[in-house]
């Protein structure tokens, strides 16, 4: 397992439809699929500088959204939110 700081950098298959598993994100990163997949999208559109984001207080807010969602609901956590996420990056590739 990887801590979901290293995540960034490290899902080359974001960009795609078909090769990116949010399953796998979530088992491989701690049970932080928001926070991996969040921070990797902002980090590739150059976002956490346009905007002049702390990265430090960007990791707490994701942390706390990912805390606040309702981990035992089969589709509204944070495995969704991380899907959703990904998903957006992708269409917004077009």
């Amino acid at each position: 397992r990887h801590s979901p700081d290293h995540g960034a950098a490290r899902l080359p298959e974001i960009g795609s439809w078909n090769a990116f598993d949010v399953f796998e994100v979530h088992h491989t990163f701690d049970k932080k699929p928001l926070q991996v997949v969040t921070t990797e999208v902002l980090q590739r559109r150059n976002l956490l500088q346009a905007l002049s984001l702390s990265s430090t207080k960007l990791q707490g807010c994701l942390d706390a959204i990912e805390a606040a969602h309702l981990q035992d609901n089969r589709y509204h956590n944070s495995i969704h939110a991380a899907d959703v996420t990904q998903s957006t990056h992708v269409l917004l590739g077009y």
